[in-house]
């Protein structure tokens, strides 16, 4: 109720909440694994990460438009980019992107 008391307003806010809300740890943990990679010298893939993000929210939300342009599709095309950030930082990270090239 901080922001409006339209009925329509709060649930469509409820709705992307339980939809896009259970993915928001990805995206913590993509975040989080971005700005160690940047102290590491290592953001090839963090940056290829952050552009499929934005090319998953297009695409994600232009498909979920034209299969009907339902707000849960919407909201979980949301969810899906938040998913993909935190996946390709963290298998980055885990398949050793920040020991290529470096001596050990």
């Amino acid at each position: 109720g901080w922001f409006g008391q339209d009925p329509a307003m709060l649930q469509a806010g409820e709705a992307y909440l339980r939809t896009a809300g259970p993915f928001f740890g990805f995206f913590g943990r993509g975040m989080a694994l971005y700005f160690a990679s940047q102290g590491a010298g290592r953001l090839a893939w963090p940056l290829a990460a952050a552009v499929l993000r934005m090319a998953a929210a297009v695409g994600g939300g232009w498909l979920a438009l034209r299969l009907g342009g339902s707000l849960p599709l919407v909201f979980l095309a949301s969810g899906a980019r938040l998913l993909l950030l935190g996946v390709v930082n963290a298998a980055s990270v885990a398949g050793g992107a920040w020991l290529k090239g470096r001596p050990v």
